[in-house]
């Protein structure tokens, strides 16, 4: 029987064509398709709620900020389980320190796992909990799936109409919908507004809000029992503290809608 994980990696592979011509970039950069999905099949599936991150595209530039001349395929959910998730090192120089971004995706995942559980606790006494060390966040990736928008590579900041012009291509639409059903996801945090804005568009649904307690609106729509929440990217630079807060009261807030 096919994984999940063999499932999403061969729609990329027979739809590879079509990624690649539905991004303009690719008539003046080589570019690559960058396979997708669950981090750890076996952790994900033992979770009582799935949550996971939408979000725009994996960043091509090196270390220098500099893009590339060309683009190759590459195995991104891999590298996500083998050098961020288990600190493995990499073959080909993959990187294994763990990337910033993912210190608040992990971090969003204990607090929806503390909310679940009914043991809401403060920011203080988390850090205080040794919860926050790198070593234990690694663990948290293997909870989650990280989707992107865009199967190809592309910079550090998002050219949102060349990711528009992307999105047109009802081909790439309905592999992102075949994605997302094949991961079966109960929860699906959009990294920002405009990445909630293509989700509806793609999917579909009725935009209702959520209002905090301290009258901050958040955006989300239902599909087939899943919802689509608009959320921070994780790599915003707002205070970790009123991300750990926000997301708590947040989660607190979609677990009464289940």
């Amino acid at each position: 029987m096919q994984s999940v994980t063999e499932k999403i990696k061969e729609l990329l592979i027979s739809n590879r064509r079509d990624l690649l011509q539905a991004d303009a970039s690719t008539y003046e950069t080589p570019n690559g398709i960058c396979f997708d999905g669950i981090v750890d099949e076996q952790v994900f599936n033992e979770q009582p709620k799935k949550v996971i991150f939408l979000l725009k595209e994996p960043n091509g530039n090196d270390s220098k900020g500099k893009a590339q001349e060309c683009y190759a395929d590459w195995d991104y959910r891999s590298w996500l389980q083998h050098q961020q998730a288990n600190a493995e090192p990499g073959g080909g120089g993959d990187s294994h320190a763990f990337y910033k971004t993912f210190y608040n995706v992990c971090m969003w995942l204990d607090v929806f796992d503390d909310i679940l559980e009914g043991n809401r606790i403060s920011y203080e006494d988390y850090i205080i909990s040794g919860r926050f060390n790198t070593e234990v966040l690694r663990g948290n990736l293997r909870k989650t799936a990280i989707v992107n928008l865009k199967k190809t590579w592309g910079g550090a900041t998002t050219n949102w109409k060349a990711l528009n012009n992307y999105l047109q291509s009802e081909k790439v639409l309905k592999v992102l919908r075949k994605e997302i059903i094949y991961i079966n996801p109960d929860i699906v945090l959009c990294g920002g507004r405009e990445v909630f804005d293509f989700a509806r568009r793609i999917f579909g649904g009725e935009v209702q809000k959520l209002t905090t307690a301290n009258s901050r609106k958040m955006e989300y729509f239902w599909k087939d029992n899943c919802i689509f929440l608009d959320f921070y990217h994780p790599s915003c630079r707002k205070k970790r503290k009123d991300l750990y807060d926000y997301s708590a009261e947040i989660f607190n807030m979609l677990c009464a809608l289940y």
